[in-house]
């Protein structure tokens, strides 16, 4: 059983015969995760929960009853965010580059804003492979990083990745949704094979973290010195 109340969210979840509850006040929530995998979904809450202990919840469900959980999630990064009410189409119309290079995240990034939010910067990193075996002139490939997505509003971080699977299919995304004013800080280091890992700190000693190509390296500066600015200014 989900609930929001006022100010806070609270979870009843079986467990064996008896149960356990947990309270997740909204402005000490670090992020809230939605995943959507063919008819496979969850919702995911994580930050400090009663008594300032650091908690995650997930709540899975059938995909089909999605509808039910959105507006968790959405008054989740309202309450962090305090973004506004107005819908401004425009702001969805900047993703519109990423029609030719991929559509899918192109739609993602569409339907991952809240009304009022304004969008600072994106980037978008394909799929991360390395070649593990080459065998009568074929070369066999092993996922290091599946396709994601980071956009920077006015007030929060959203991360959209793709599911790592075998196989060329991928279906649905998990998106992360971070209020600015959670981030402890923003990192970045180089990582085996060229590699940079962006991670994001966040309260309770929790973190998230990103794997880009090298090649994005000013980008990402430019993102982290964008997290900041707003940190700073909130």
């Amino acid at each position: 059983l989900v609930c929001a109340l006022g100010q806070e969210i609270h979870v009843l979840e079986k467990a064996g015969n008896t149960f356990q509850a947990q309270c997740f006040p909204l402005p000490a929530i670090s992020y809230v995760e939605f995943r959507a995998v063919l008819l496979d979904a969850h919702v995911k809450i994580c930050g400090l929960a009663d008594r300032n202990a650091p908690a995650c919840c997930t709540i899975r469900f059938n995909a089909v009853g999605d509808y039910l959980f959105r507006p968790i999630v959405e008054a989740i990064r309202r309450a962090a965010a305090g973004a506004g009410e107005t819908d401004r189409g425009w702001e969805r119309e900047g993703f519109d580059h990423l029609a030719r290079v991929n559509y899918k995240f192109m739609s993602y990034a569409r339907h991952s804003l809240l009304p009022g939010e304004t969008v600072v910067r994106s980037l978008l990193q394909p799929e991360i492979r390395e070649g593990v075996l080459t065998l009568l002139g074929r070369t066999y490939y092993r996922t290091i990083s599946s396709t994601h997505m980071t956009i920077l509003t006015d007030c929060e971080l959203i991360t959209i990745h793709e599911e790592q699977r075998r196989g060329p299919d991928r279906y649905g995304g998990v998106w992360r949704f971070v209020p600015l004013s959670r981030i402890v800080a923003l990192s970045l280091a180089e990582q085996e094979g060229g590699l940079l890992c962006l991670t994001i700190a966040l309260p309770g000693s929790a973190s998230l973290g990103c794997l880009f190509e090298a090649s994005a390296q000013q980008e990402l500066e430019q993102l982290i010195a964008g997290v900041e600015e707003r940190r700073l200014t909130a």
